[in-house]
């Protein structure tokens, strides 16, 4: 493969990302809503500002051919599906005034 960089530096996602206007973070924000869809323990921004962290934190590296919405959506479904699992294994939580059929219903 030689020397070809195959991911964004960290330096080129922060100007990337720095980039980003009104309209851009609006479409985000849609699909952010999209993928928030049905969690319980997050919601859309908190998806969006996940997505944004592990992107300039590195923890998510950005390959070079990938667009911003693109990466960005993947990084959000990723999120969601870890949130998804996470609130199958959680369990239901009870209160006094619910009996049996309320928690299965």
């Amino acid at each position: 493969m030689g020397d070809e960089a195959t991911h964004l530096t960290p330096g080129e996602v922060r100007r990337i990302i720095g980039r980003l206007r009104g309209p851009d973070l609006m479409r985000l924000a849609a699909l952010a809503r999209v993928w928030a869809a049905g969690l319980r323990q997050h919601d859309a921004d908190d998806l969006l500002n996940e997505a944004f962290d592990r992107v300039l934190s590195g923890r998510r590296p950005w390959p070079i051919d990938v667009p911003t919405p693109a990466l960005m959506s993947q990084v959000m479904r990723s999120i969601a599906s870890q949130g998804r699992q996470e609130d199958r294994r959680a369990p239901l939580k009870w209160t006094r005034a619910a009996g049996p059929l309320d928690a299965v219903c």
